[in-house]
């Protein structure tokens, strides 16, 4: 069979792509778009178990994987741009550039650092990712990517409140094929996507997948040509899929990332004069004035008090070293007027290496009774920097090395009931992790060596967490149109955090709450043991579900747009 060979226009990113497919498939299959009448069929997992898009009773949205491809989606922030409901950005820009802060329908969480755990679930085959940083994973020749929105507890491992985004790869097809996928386009954008599906024997198989994502940054620092905002990322997943007889499947996973980027884009727009942080009180009342177009307390209006104080006596120690002329001074002066132009200096990255692996076993113990295993193993190494203002002096930066494991083991007994009309599900899930945060924080740098008066933080953290839980979920068809949905959960959860603050030159403890620790000597540090807390929780859920025709008549009406996503 010749390979097919497909060439398009990306409208998103104005890129030329060339992709080149050899399957055992006829070559007109691989054409996709010829029948705009016809609504395209996806099948997901959204309840555990393969239904149609078009008939699933959840607010749910679904791409395949052409439907990721027609819309240049290489990662998951693409999807920010044609889902309702989501917001799946960077984040706070000290997260660095690769976090992934996803919100669904206003219920998220904006910080990366723990103990705060992720409003929305992240999942890549099933397997929870316990963290944001790092989650803006590459969609690289995915099978299909599942946005569920509002609380998943009753069929999911890791209950979360917001809803839940699944990544779902391809599964080896256990004949020959494969697939390389090369994009060009602006900002020197340089991808290479490469799958070869290879038969082992009669009951095992492999799939093999390599990317390369590279893009210039589109701010760039006069200082050192550091582009921000680039990509360079390296992918590897390998498969295996093991079926020794018609009832049990065993698929086998393991995939690396390795990122070097230079970190998030950022410049200066403005400086606004600083305050004495002082807030008008109503004199009826006494209680503080509220800014009505904000709805925050107001305040008073710029005096310019730090800058007043930091440029005669801080700057004149600091311009000789940065290599400024005489007389600089942290002012308006530094705001290039220009989006793709930093004057910050500071060191900055985006750097992360991340595996995992997972097993994931199922066994149909009879034609309606089925049990699923899903162990995995899940680590990430990361170091990100910022320059936080954008100036040459450290008026804001970070630095965080941040490390993390995740072991989580899922089991789930499903079945159907009643004539096949009651469609059942009872899990298991236990969750372990162990993370740690090196974080530097530069603040006014310089007040130390000229008024003795240090601001800059290194806050070092870790934490211990577990978690178990049961659930079950039931789905009951009354009648042909209407059927009762139901389900339980109980969590519980427990979570240790230590935590020492420091000055960051001087080494003055500030809060130093771990177990075992020493006396700091300092009788206005904050001294205790570690920080610990658990929890536990009952959670119910009853639905019912009835498909309205009207919904029927829209799909027929609207083809083109149902069938893309």
């Amino acid at each position: 069979m010749s390979p097919s060979f497909h060439t398009y226009l990306s409208a998103t990113t104005a890129s030329l792509a060339i992709a080149m497919a050899f399957a055992s498939v006829p070559a007109h299959a691989q054409d996709r778009g010829t029948d705009n009448a016809a609504v395209e069929t996806i099948l997901i997992t959204a309840r555990k178990r393969v239904e149609t898009l078009q008939n699933v009773p959840i607010s749910v949205t679904a791409y395949s994987n052409a439907a990721l491809e027609q819309r240049d989606i290489t990662n998951l922030q693409g999807l920010n741009n044609f889902t309702p409901n989501l917001e799946l950005t960077t984040g706070r820009a000290d997260g660095g550039g690769s976090a992934a802060q996803i919100y669904i329908r206003g219920v998220g969480q904006s910080d990366f650092i723990f103990p705060n755990d992720p409003g929305v679930g992240l999942y890549v085959d099933d397997v929870y990712l316990a963290r944001t940083v790092g989650g803006l994973i590459a969609l690289a020749d995915v099978e299909r990517v599942e946005v569920l929105r509002g609380p998943q507890g009753t069929l999911y491992g890791k209950n979360t409140i917001g809803g839940a985004v699944k990544v779902i790869t391809k599964a080896p097809t256990g004949e020959w094929g494969g697939k390389i996928r090369l994009t060009a386009g602006n900002f020197d954008r340089r991808d290479a996507v490469a799958s070869v599906d290879v038969p082992i024997l009669d009951t095992l198989a492999m799939r093999v997948e390599l990317a390369s994502l590279q893009r210039d940054g589109f701010v760039i620092r006069p200082f050192d040509g550091i582009d921000l905002g680039n990509e360079d990322k390296k992918l590897l997943r390998a498969d295996m899929l093991w079926e020794p007889t018609p009832k049990l499947t065993v698929r086998m996973q393991g995939d690396v990332q390795s990122q070097r980027q230079n970190g998030a884009p950022g410049n200066l727009l403005t400086i606004i004069p600083s305050t004495a942080g002082a807030t008008p009180v109503d004199p009826v009342n006494g209680q503080p004035v509220i800014n009505p177009i904000t709805n925050q307390q107001a305040f008073v209006p710029g005096t310019g008090i730090i800058e007043g104080l930091y440029n005669p006596v801080v700057v004149p120690g600091l311009n000789a070293g940065l290599g400024l002329p005489e007389g600089t001074l942290y002012d308006g002066r530094f705001v290039t007027g220009d989006a793709r132009t930093s004057n910050g200096t500071a060191f900055v990255n985006d750097d992360n290496d991340i595996w995992g692996l997972s097993l994931n076993i199922n066994y149909e113990i009879s034609d309606n009774l089925s049990i699923k295993s899903i162990t995995a193993y899940r680590n990430l190494d990361a170091n990100f920097a910022r320059d936080g203002d954008h100036t040459p002096y450290a008026i804001v930066d970070t630095n965080n090395t941040f490390q993390q494991e995740q072991i989580s083991q899922e089991f789930q007994l499903s079945g159907l009931s009643f004539s096949d009309r009651f469609n059942w599900l009872v899990g298991g899930f236990a969750f372990f992790e162990n993370a740690s945060d090196d974080n530097t924080v530069s603040l006014l740098e310089g007040t130390l060596e000229a008024v003795g008066l240090e601001l800059s933080l290194r806050p070092i953290s870790s934490i211990k967490s577990q978690s178990f839980a049961i659930f079950t979920h039931g789905d009951f068809d009354v009648t042909d149109r209407l059927s009762i949905s139901a389900g339980l959960r109980f969590t519980y959860e427990e979570k240790e955090l230590q935590r020492i603050f420091t000055l960051r030159s001087s080494g003055v403890v500030i809060t130093d709450r771990r177990n075992g620790n020493p006396d700091s000597g300092d009788p206005l540090a904050a001294v205790g043991p570690a920080l610990e807390e658990n929890w536990s929780a009952f959670a119910p859920k009853v639905g019912l579900d009835f498909p309205d025709q009207p919904v029927r008549l829209i799909e027929a009406m609207l083809p083109h747009q149902r069938r893309c996503i």
